[in-house]
């Protein structure tokens, strides 16, 4: 696995060792970062509340940004309430901590986030989710009068599957259920509009948890956790949400007032992956799923051979440093077409 040290933001090319590549990687699905307008709103969140805010949301004195982001994002997702964390890895770390301490049982999906999981409830990474689904209604029909909770990723972001969680509907009704669910790799790209999923799993038989990083496809730094009101009120009383310090508020002010922004970037992104897989319709090698930016193959050496062509895709061994690596193409909003068709082009001559 070759690694690329580079001294400038990440855009659609970067330049590695004085040659410019195309750049097909990284988790900046909306390339928010890379708008001018969106940098001009963070511009002026930064001139009304300066770089940071160190107090804790725990302290006499807000910033009433933090809330009306928190009453925003969790309205638009279809949840009751949300919390606004400074990642989104503690933001998942706190609600399973919150979830912990009311379940009987604890069940991991095979890929879920290592912000969702507690050391003594791993998951082989190799087991299939269809599989873990099956074990999670048997272990439901083997027990009776506990509290069972899921824990989950929306999306398998390496292995391209998007979940689906009506098997839920078939667990037997004599136990009570949670379902965590990280929206990580969800926001911007799966379900309502930029929202993520809450909305489209809100009506299965439990009681529905999704947190997730705002860092991704949202491109801010910070994380959040929604649910219902007496869950989120039971988490806004832990010391991880009260002793810590919020995340740069001049994002948040940005995010309120850049939402025809990100409705653009989704719109073409969608165009962009639309696009590609008409170009490439006849690589069969390549594995894809429903309106997600990434495409999966297995031969290392394409991997290669688009380097040799100025094309830097991602590469790396998972979920240990000894296992083969998993190669993604990941397309962005800031692609153009040209990029696109480059991409597609050299493909079907190396590939």
């Amino acid at each position: 696995m070759k690694h690329y040290p580079i001294q400038s933001k990440v855009d659609r090319t970067i330049v590695y060792g004085n040659e410019e590549f195309l750049y097909f990687s990284g988790t900046s699905y909306l390339a928010m970062a890379n708008l001018p307008a969106f940098e001009e709103q963070i511009i002026l969140g930064l001139n009304k509340y300066g770089a940071s805010h160190g107090s804790s949301r725990g302290s006499n004195l807000q910033l009433q940004v933090y809330e009306d982001f928190e009453r925003f994002f969790s309205h638009q997702a279809g949840a009751s309430r949300g919390l606004l964390f400074s990642s989104g890895f503690l933001a998942g770390t706190a609600a399973v901590k919150v979830i912990e301490a009311s379940s009987d049982i604890l069940l991991v999906a095979p890929d879920a986030h290592p912000a969702i999981v507690l050391p003594e409830h791993t998951a082989s990474p190799s087991m299939s989710f269809d599989t873990w689904s099956h074990d999670c209604l048997s272990v439901a029909r083997a027990n009776e009068g506990k509290h069972i909770t899921f824990l989950s990723n929306a999306v398998d972001p390496l292995k391209l599957d998007i979940h689906d969680f009506k098997w839920i509907n078939s667990l037997p009704d004599h136990n009570t259920y949670t379902l965590l669910i990280d929206d990580s790799h969800a926001f911007g790209l799966i379900g309502k509009g930029i929202f993520g999923t809450y909305e489209k799993w809100s009506r299965l038989p439990v009681d529905l948890i999704v947190c997730g990083s705002l860092g991704k496809a949202l491109g801010i730094p910070g994380g959040i956790v929604m649910g219902n009101e007496n869950f989120i009120t039971r988490l806004e009383q832990e010391t991880m949400f009260r002793s810590a310090s919020p995340p740069s508020p001049a994002f948040y002010e940005a995010f309120l007032n850049s939402q025809s922004l990100y409705e653009k970037q989704q719109l073409t992104l969608k165009a962009n992956i639309a696009l590609f897989k008409q170009l490439t319709v006849d690589l069969d090698y390549l594995k894809s799923c429903d309106q997600y930016p990434v495409f999966a193959f297995e031969d290392d050496k394409l991997v290669e051979k688009l380097e040799k062509e100025n094309i830097i895709i991602s590469s790396f061994p998972y979920p240990e440093v000894t296992d083969p690596c998993i190669n993604r193409i990941i397309l962005s909003a800031y692609h153009q077409e040209k990029d696109i068709h480059r991409l597609a082009s050299c493909l079907k001559d190396i590939g």
